[in-house]
């Protein structure tokens, strides 16, 4: 699946953000120290992702993120950007619409009739929505040389094995304020 939409429209025009680099408190974005502190659990991480598809490289970027991981219920982890920076150069997303227990708790039935219900739950849904390049370059994990995992060409063309790099989100991050809206969209 493709996320697509005006990413213009989303993001604060380029007078708010200078307004809110004058008045607003700097956003630090948190990385788990194990990736922070240690390139090779970091490189090993990035070729996961990149394995994965989760990531695509390029060398200009619009702002950068954290990210981190929380345990699943069932004991599994799932990623998480730290998108702070970001949300806060983008505008409110539009309400979403989901059903509330309470809701569900009023519907009625007529008695004389079977009702059937079912549930379905997509299995990383949001790890399964690609995003364009446009939007992707809001969602910079820390660079790094492309020597270091041979990347030889970004999206923004051919580099240098010492050229610093970015690997930013090619998926749908958990994180980013519009993520709920932008996948209910789909």
């Amino acid at each position: 699946f493709f996320v697509e939409g005006d990413c213009a429209a989303m993001i604060l025009s380029e007078v708010e953000r200078l307004e809110l680099l004058d008045h607003g408190v700097p956003v630090e974005v948190y990385t788990d120290p194990a990736l922070k502190f240690s390139k090779k659990t970091y490189l090993k991480f990035l070729r996961v992702l990149q394995k994965k598809n989760l990531i695509r490289f390029c060398t200009s970027v619009k702002c950068r993120v954290g990210t981190f991981f929380v345990k699943k219920k069932n004991g599994t982890i799932r990623w998480i950007v730290d998108a702070r920076s970001t949300n806060a150069q983008f505008r409110e997303p539009p309400g979403i619409s989901l059903a509330s227990p309470e809701a569900l708790g009023r519907i009625e039935a007529d008695s004389s009739r079977e009702l059937f219900t079912a549930k379905a739950d997509v299995d990383n849904f949001f790890l399964r929505l690609r995003i364009p390049l446009e939007l992707s370059r809001w969602f910079a994990l820390a660079p790094i040389r492309a020597g270091d995992l041979g990347i030889g060409f970004t999206d923004d063309g051919p580099v240098d094995p010492d050229t610093l790099i970015y690997p930013c989100c090619a998926t749908l991050p958990m994180g980013f304020s519009w993520a709920m809206f932008l996948a209910q969209s789909v």
